[in-house]
This record gives C-alpha cells, structure tokens and sequence, in this order.
C-alpha cells in the first residue's frame, strides 16, 4: 500500500469516527486546508462557473482583490484588466474604492467584472450589482459568484469592514439582480 493510500484509508476512518461522535464542530475550520486541501470546496464550483462563460471574459475587465480569473480564463480576449479592492495596501489593485460606490470607475467602461463571493461582504449589496450595472458596457457581463450555504469568513477574506452579512438563495439573487 503506498503512503497515499494510507493517508487515504487513514482520513476515511477519522471521517468515519467524527460523523460516529455526532459533533456539531466543524471538522475544518479553515477550508480543508488544515488537511492538505489545496483550494476550498467552493473553488471547484467557482472555476467550473468561469470555465463555462470564458467567452464573456474579453475586452476591458475587471476583477476583484486578484486578476487570477482574468488571467486564466480570459488569456487573449482581455484587452485591459484592472484589479478593485477598497484595500490601498493590495499591491495587485489599480483601481482602489468601494463596490458600493466606485467614483473611480467610469460609466460604461468594462465588458466584464468578475465578482466571485465577495457580494456577502457589503452592507448593501444591491449598491454594488448597481454600480456593477453602471460600469459595464452596453452587452456587458458580468460573472458574479455569491455563497449559499458555509461558515461566515474568516477577517482576512473580508472585503469592506470584516463583517459576513449575507447569504443568498435562488430567489433573492433574482430579486438582487
């Protein structure tokens, strides 16, 4: 047996002795990466999102926090990319303000914002898919990405004031858009 199937018969049998003692802690608090998980559960689900609309990432973009997505999933159909975060201390950020008011940002000046799970951080979330709606263009897209179900993020994923407000179901993403 190699040492990879030992660490995996080892994990199903702690998985099998946490769900027999009926806790009611989580068995990671930080995303799995406590047990050598490379990206969150959600990042599947998230890249898979991106994978199928790579064709609405092109012309003028802009991303939140990291221009990753931009990168990998728009290559050469992005003409510009430009990076938002109200952190001025981001060195990846050009573009420094708030979702919920981006003064910085031109009426009508991106073909596509990428927003992956970062809605649930504003105290007003319809202000930011408002401001979303102004800076895109005419047939603009914007790929949005909003949690359901989880834990509250940690600070460090904390966009405006470290506080998780929101957690969004089917009917009041349509409401919200």
């Amino acid at each position: 047996m190699s040492i990879r199937q030992r660490i995996a018969r080892i994990r199903q049998i702690e998985s099998r002795l946490y769900l027999a003692s009926m806790s009611t802690r989580p068995l990671s608090t930080v995303y799995g990466f406590d047990r050598g998980n490379q990206n969150p559960v959600d990042r599947r689900y998230i890249e898979e999102f991106l994978a199928q609309n790579t064709k609405f990432i092109q012309g003028r973009c802009i991303e939140v926090k990291h221009d990753t997505y931009l990168r990998r999933f728009g290559a050469e159909r992005v003409i510009s990319s430009n990076v938002l975060d109200v952190n001025a201390d981001n060195p990846c950020a050009n573009v420094v303000g708030d979702l919920q008011d981006l003064k910085t940002v031109a009426d009508a000046s991106c073909d596509c914002a990428v927003v992956t799970n970062t809605l649930q951080y504003l105290r007003d979330p319809r202000r930011g898919v408002s401001e979303l709606r102004r800076i895109l263009a005419r047939g603009g897209t914007a790929l949005v990405t909003l949690p359901c179900l989880g834990r509250p993020g940690a600070e460090e994923f904390a966009v405006v004031d470290g506080i998780d407000y929101w957690r969004f179901m089917p009917a009041g993403v349509a409401a919200l858009f």
